[in-house]
């Protein structure tokens, strides 16, 4: 698995959308799934507190973010829920692949696994509504052109007669 939890942070620190990420301090009681899903929620938390930040510059008809900032924004996210879907799948089989604790322990791990998922997922609908917003601009735009360009009434040329 190769960790691009950094890689992620720097774009979305380098596009001005979130501040300076501490990493996170391994606890001397924690092993390394639970390590491991604590990063891993860390990086949905803050991805999903960003998308909420930048929700109205975003979705701004008028002085919000250029489409390059929109673009930037929309491939960080794309790219970190892509790459946190491999590690969860990861995580999954370090989970099936440890035994001891018990279990309660093996319980706990599972669950962990399926609290990720489902805040990936909560996270992954979040970025939809943004992805359907430049699509419904996108439509609108087009609408508005054909309209001025008379394409939508059949007077523009070639519209027929």
């Amino acid at each position: 698995m190769v960790d691009r939890t950094g890689q992620w942070l720097g774009l979305l620190r380098d596009s001005g959308f979130v501040g300076e990420a501490q990493p996170a301090r391994r606890s001397g009681g924690q092993d390394a799934v639970t390590e491991a899903s604590s990063v891993i929620m860390q990086g949905i938390t803050k991805t999903r507190r960003m998308l909420e930040q930048n929700r109205g510059v975003y979705m701004a008809l008028r002085g919000g973010l250029e489409e390059q900032e929109r673009d930037a924004l929309d491939t960080a996210v794309r790219g970190f829920i892509t790459d946190c879907g491999q590690r969860i799948d990861d995580l999954k089989g370090m989970v099936r692949g440890r035994a001891g604790g018990g279990a309660n322990v093996q319980e706990h791990r599972r669950g962990m696994v399926l609290s990720l998922l489902e805040s990936l997922d909560a996270l992954s609908i979040a970025f939809q509504g943004f992805k359907a917003f430049r699509v419904q601009r996108a439509v609108a735009s087009r609408q508005n052109f054909s309209a001025l360009a008379g394409l939508g009434t059949g007077q523009g040329t070639g519209g027929g007669g």
